[in-house]
């Protein structure tokens, strides 16, 4: 294997560092944004939602049906936006996750020389990258 020139070497770094750890990190923040705003937005849209629901039960109640009750609909509304919410959370969440060990692991070949396939730490590496190129995926 040729020795790779300074050039060579800083060019790698700064695309690994760009590539593996800026965009991750960055996709990371706007999942994360989306997700609360999601979670917001349902939440707002659902205290609305019961609201409106109410409001009609108590005009269907004392206009035609004074033993009517929409509380089982409401509930049902609720529980389904509150599991909407959950797997919304989920989802992001087993997204950063199962991402985190890899930006973990091009953070670390970025920023130490010896952390590599030919350093000092050249088994950590390997066992990283193992982990990242199988363990991640299942």
């Amino acid at each position: 294997m040729p020795i790779k020139s300074g050039f060579a070497i800083s060019f790698e770094k700064i695309s690994i560092a760009i590539c593996g750890v800026i965009q991750p990190l960055l996709a990371f923040s706007i999942v994360l944004i989306c997700t609360v705003l999601l979670v917001v937005q349902l939440r707002k849209i659902s205290s609305w939602r019961l609201s409106v629901t109410s409001a009609k039960s108590q005009w269907v109640q004392s206009e035609e049906n004074p033993a009517a009750s929409s509380s089982a609909a409401e509930a049902r509304i609720s529980k389904k936006e509150e599991r909407l919410v959950r797997m919304v959370v989920a989802v992001a969440a087993i997204f950063i996750v199962s991402y985190i060990p890899t930006c973990i692991m091009l953070l670390c070949y970025v920023v130490f020389d010896t952390f590599n396939l030919f350093g000092v730490y050249r088994r950590l590496f390997y066992s990283v990258w193992l982990y990242n190129l199988f363990g991640a995926a299942y």
